[in-house]
């Protein structure tokens, strides 16, 4: 009898703690919110790395790389101690003695960092082979292994081949039509890589330059897009709804294009996948333009196709022309990136 109760007892206890677990867990997945506010949005003093892929083209882009050393120029005595030599000022001393001579490429004259390189002068020996690397003039070639280079895909390699160009914008705005205002993305042609050698002398290597996408212009009712002389609206505020070929014209006569919009979406960037995307959809038999806007970033891709040989309704001959993406830096960040060995 004793036992039965203790037994009773027991499945009470649990069935009243699978019923706290009933009331309180649920395994539902939570419901994504697919709001305008979320999905649209412009931060002026952010930066964005621009990738834009060249599908269209056979063209290879090789990271730019530190190739090339600098002159540290003949020693001398600086007297005044601005770290300048001048004639007069300091002293440069020419001596048989090669404890005293400061002479070290023997040509009875002082050789600044300036001057072109020659033997026996001192040089920034940043891949440390003993070797004078002069400027080739083309940052894009000639790696070895140990010398700098830009790392664009930030890859952690250097890549000889690739398909895409990189380069800093960030966004400007400016008034359309009345009090709308639009939204574009300028280069930030500031932005470089920088190597820093031991000797504390800087290599600079300018970022890609790139092509922009048109204007977005945002108003109370809409996002627009340039496209042409004409706007097309891309979504309103409100519940971002998904849409199905809805016909969109210019003006009288004008082709007509179609928008689709799409949740849900996923993309894949230089290895880090984006989720829960808006895709929006514009295009004709012609041409079709895409846009991705993510929560977190807005619009975080831009896509152009367009047609040269009356492919048909599957755009299997369509020519992919472009691809853009534009991923945020740090708004605080400096806008000089290391370089990778």
């Amino acid at each position: 009898m004793r036992l039965n109760i203790i037994v009773l007892l027991a499945v009470a206890a649990a069935a009243v703690i699978v019923g706290c677990e009933d009331k309180n867990y649920s395994t539902d997945p939570e419901e994504i919110s697919y709001d305008f506010g979320q999905y649209v949005h412009f931060d002026s003093t952010e930066y964005r790395m621009v990738k834009r892929d060249l599908p269209r083209y056979n063209d290879v882009i090789p990271e730019p790389l530190v190739n090339w050393e600098q002159s540290l120029g003949e020693p001398f005595t600086d007297l005044n101690g601005d770290g300048i030599y001048e004639a007069g000022v300091d002293s440069f001393l020419i001596s048989d003695n090669p404890v005293l001579n400061q002479d070290l490429n023997h040509n009875g004259l002082y050789d600044s960092p300036d001057d072109p390189w020659t033997e026996g002068v001192p040089f920034d020996d940043i891949d440390g082979n003993g070797i004078f690397r002069p400027d080739p003039g083309n940052h894009i070639s000639g790696y070895v292994p140990g010398l700098p280079y830009a790392d664009y895909n930030g890859n952690s390699s250097y890549d000889g081949d690739l398909e895409a160009a990189y380069g800093i914008a960030r966004w400007r705005t400016g008034v359309f039509s009345g009090n709308d205002i639009q939204y574009w993305l300028s280069r930030y042609d500031s932005a470089l890589y920088r190597f820093v050698s031991d000797s504390g002398l800087n290599y600079d290597l300018p970022l890609s330059n790139y092509p922009i996408m048109a204007p977005l212009v945002l108003t109370d009712t809409a996002l627009l897009y340039r496209l042409d002389q004409y706007t097309v609206t891309l979504l309103k505020p409100g519940t971002i709804q998904p849409e199905d070929s809805t016909p969109i014209q210019l003006y009288v006569s004008s082709p007509i294009y179609y928008r689709k919009v799409t949740l849900g979406q996923s993309l894949k960037v230089d290895g880090r996948t984006f989720s829960d995307l808006v895709k929006v959809r514009i295009g004709n038999s012609d041409y079709r333009y895409e846009f991705y806007f993510s929560r977190d970033l807005g619009i975080l891709g831009y896509e152009y196709w367009e047609d040269h040989s009356a492919a048909g309704e599957d755009w299997t001959n369509y020519v992919h022309e472009a691809e853009y993406f534009y991923l945020r830096y740090d708004k605080n960040h400096s806008l000089i990136f290391p370089t990778r060995r």
